[in-house]
């Protein structure tokens, strides 16, 4: 999903940190620091998210993955999937 130069910086982190781990058996909390710290956007993207996240086509791309794989029938049906009043089966939003 994201560009192959965003992310090469963080699997040279996650490279360096898997590398770290193998040699002294712990986490490097100086990768860590760098993997775990949160991204920074622009204050007028805030709401601009907010919208975008509330449209059900925002979440297309990760349900297709679910059923490609078959989660939502056989790995996770209660935690995706809960069952009305009436009876019918209503998607649990996950954010």
């Amino acid at each position: 999903m994201l560009p192959s130069e965003a992310s090469q910086a963080l699997f040279e982190n996650l490279y360096a940190l898997g590398s770290d781990f193998t040699d002294s058996g712990q986490l490097s909390a100086e990768i860590l620091a760098k993997i775990a710290s949160p991204e920074r956007f622009p204050t007028i993207l805030g709401p601009l998210f907010q919208v975008f996240l509330r449209l059900p086509t925002t979440h297309s791309y990760f349900d297709n993955m679910l059923k490609q794989n078959s989660a939502i029938e056989n790995d996770l049906p209660g935690l995706l999937w809960r069952v009305s009043e009436t009876g019918k089966r209503m998607r649990v939003c996950l954010l």
